[in-house]
């Protein structure tokens, strides 16, 4: 559930607070007009950007606790402090009494009254403007109430202006002032009598510059068709743009409500014919002639399409009445400007969400707000844009599964997921697909039939659904016949689904065409898929050793090598295991994996303990690499079989070494001079004993030793 109890203040839109306002103004426009979903979208982005007005707070959390969500009351609540709107927000929560889902229930069954809409939203007050023609003091009082109006204090700004008037009686100025105030604290009647007053007064005087300030006094306080469309063309006899922009519209929309087409279209033309360097008075004359159906006329004031948000979309909204392929463009022309902050999004989605008013049922537009939408990160807004939308054409049913998609998360499951990419994934073979992709590509990054189509089979062989993906593979391999991943990937889908035969077959014939068109690198590719598929056949793991030793990568050479040896004692050839074995212990004592060659001689010792030629082999390596310790217990080993085995010779030669290796050591005299008086080598056996007699003078038993064996030796022949 998300919440808006503090406005984000690093997400900002423009910058332009006044532009928020009146985003947030409009919004209060189409709550009254019915229209709360784009409503919603505004409010929310306003929020989000920045904005600090109770007023979106209150509108916001009005709608949303209508619709049973809890959300709302929190909105409420946080606004029920501020000075202008607390009582409204006090009064809304007091309405809701009870829960919300009983709230919901009696709405359900309560006859649905026809709502009015409300011409004009609430009167932007701005900065007092004449107070450089006031008496110091004045100024300075009018200088503290323009503070309070920026901080909603507005009670306190209409005191202050009060005493203002006081001060300075003669200036008109102050009680147009006055009657704004009136009208933004809910004092209409007291607004419209002071107006009258003022209009009297200035009549008298022959002063006209406030007549369009009482006219937005009046308009606002009692917002009639007649008011508001005097206050529109008052706006455009002062030629005040700012004015213009937001009282036309209104104005257009009022004589819309009132039936009254023609005139709407006529004020809209004025608008534009005053003010042609305005793309929303152009943007307004489009809306009005596509509603009127002049399309032809709406096309060509749409010819040049400019840089600013209103622009586009007056080109876009003839393109989507007319279906012109062209609207694909500019809508991702929008997009990205939206995306990179050359637009300003939010202005940019209430203008669509006005010219999407005026076309016809079927048209793209709500798949066009939502790219727009998926562009800036809106997720929310794509899935209000095209929950319920069908649409009628390939295209735009392509772009809508693909909004859908993106618009998902990273943490979204699978379940979700797939339906949009499937379909996706299905509309993206369709040649109209295809060359609308190729041509207008509307999505960052871009999406292909082939990008698509990869990650649709890599979640489906992530839920184990391999059939599946083989028709995905199937389906590329029609499109690109000569992608050899694709084929990989089929044909280990193909094993991983029980026909293992087959799959290798494939990957045998495709390796094969691969080596004859020399690339290596694929082939290579191609037999580690083979040996994925088949990990225990046996030649197909020495032709990967062959290949790794081949391109230099011992260290997986070695991995493989160790493999096969497991296998091959897995199926009880030792021998051959052992054959394999050595060319690992090679390779391990050529690259100094010290860490690897100890390991795999206890691997060859084990598979054939009795076999001294293994225990020499290990002795001369490490011998070779100055390991002394591990060349000394190998040979021990070697005396022990070779002395079980009664193999005195081989035991003698072990022992020498030994003592070769280190002379200091004691032991293996004593063992040797064991061994050659057994088998009847006096002499020799007196010799080694003197030799030990030397490294421990102070043994008596040695010496005892060494005489008798002198004794003995004398005694021979």
């Amino acid at each position: 559930m998300e919440h808006f109890d503090e406005p984000a203040p690093t997400r900002s839109v423009s910058g332009d607070s006044e532009r928020l306002r009146e985003n947030v103004e409009h919004a209060a426009a189409l709550i009254a007009d019915g229209q709360e979903d784009d409503a919603i979208s505004l409010l929310r982005a306003a929020l989000e950007a920045g904005y600090p007005g109770a007023d979106a707070r209150v509108l916001l959390g009005e709608i949303l606790l209508r619709r049973g969500d809890p959300t709302g009351r929190t909105l409420l609540e946080a606004a029920t402090s501020d000075p202008t709107w607390g009582d409204r927000a006090q009064a809304s929560l007091r309405a809701t009494r009870g829960t919300v889902d009983e709230r919901t229930a009696a709405r359900s069954h309560a006859p649905q009254q026809p709502r009015r809409r409300a011409l004009l939203g609430p009167l932007a007050i701005g900065p007092f403007s004449h107070t450089n023609r006031l008496p110091p003091t004045v100024a300075r009082v009018m200088a503290e109430a323009d503070a309070d109006v920026a901080r909603g204090r507005l009670e306190s700004a209409l005191d202050l202006t009060v005493y203002a008037e006081t001060l300075a009686p003669e200036d008109l100025s102050l009680f147009v002032r006055h009657a704004e105030l009136l009208v933004a604290t809910q004092r209409p009647a007291k607004a419209l009598t002071l107006a009258d007053t003022i209009g009297r007064l200035a009549a008298l005087r022959g002063e006209t510059e406030h007549d369009l300030a009482l006219a937005r006094v009046v308009a606002h306080a009692a917002p009639t068709l007649d008011n508001v469309l005097g206050l529109a063309r008052a706006s455009l006899a002062a030629g005040d743009a700012s004015l213009s922009d937001t009282y036309v519209p209104a104005a257009a929309a009022a004589l819309l409500e009132a039936g009254n087409q023609p005139a709407a279209l006529e004020l809209a033309r004025e608008w534009y014919t005053q003010a042609q360097g305005s793309p929303l008075a152009r943007l307004s004359y489009v809306r009005e002639l596509l509603r009127a159906g002049q399309v032809a006329e709406a096309a060509d004031l749409t010819q040049d399409v400019g840089f600013d948000a209103a622009s586009i979309v007056a080109a876009l909204a003839v393109a989507a009445a007319t279906g012109a392929e062209a609207q694909w463009s500019l809508i991702a022309r929008l997009a990205r400007d939206a995306a990179s902050g050359r637009v300003d999004r939010i202005e940019a989605q209430r203008l669509l969400s006005d010219v999407a008013a005026v076309l016809p049922a079927g048209t793209t537009m709500p798949v066009l707000r939502a790219l727009l939408a998926l562009a800036v990160g809106d997720a929310r807004e794509v899935t209000a844009r095209l929950t319920g939308f069908r649409p009628a054409d390939r295209v735009s049913a392509f772009v809508a599964a693909v909004c859908t998609l993106r618009s998902q998360g990273p943490d979204a499951d699978a379940a979700s997921v797939l339906p949009p990419l499937r379909a996706a994934f299905d509309l993206a073979a369709h040649p109209d697909v295809a060359a609308f992709v190729a041509e207008h590509s509307p999505f960052d990054p871009p999406v292909t039939a082939a990008s698509l189509g990869e990650s649709l089979a890599k979640l489906l062989v992530e839920r184990g659904e391999f059939h599946e993906a083989l028709a995905v593979y199937e389906r590329l391999l029609k499109q690109y016949p000569d992608n050899h991943r694709y084929a990989r990937a089929h044909a280990e889908l193909v094993g991983r689904a029980g026909e293992t035969a087959e799959a290798l077959a494939q990957l045998d014939a495709l390796r094969e065409q691969e080596e004859a068109a020399g690339r290596h690198a694929e082939a290579e590719k191609t037999l580690e898929t083979m040996v994925r598929i088949a990990p225990n056949h046996l030649p197909l793991r020495e032709r990967l050793v062959e290949v790794h030793l081949k391109r230099g990568r011992l260290a997986e050479a070695l991995r493989e090598l160790f493999t096969l040896a497991q296998l091959l004692e897995r199926y009880g050839r030792a021998a051959e295991a052992i054959a394999h074995l050595r060319r690992a212990a090679e390779i391990a004592t050529l690259t100094g994996d010290w860490e690897k060659v100890e390991p795999i001689y206890d691997y060859m010792i084990r598979l054939a303990p009795e076999d001294i030629g293994l225990r020499h082999a290990a002795a001369a390596t490490f011998v070779q690499h100055g390991r002394i310790a591990e060349a000394k217990a190998q040979l021990q080993d070697v005396v022990k079989i070779a002395s079980t085995q009664e193999d005195y010779d081989e035991a003698i030669a072990a022992l020498h070494q030994i003592i070769a290796l280190d002379p200091a050591d004691p032991t293996p005299y004593h063992r040797l001079g064991e061994i050659l008086a057994a088998v009847g080598e006096y002499g020799q056996a007196e010799r080694v004993y003197g030799r030990l007699a030397q490294l421990v003078p102070d043994d008596p038993a040695i010496k005892a030793k060494q005489a008798a064996l002198a004794a003995l030796a004398k005694g021979q022949p």
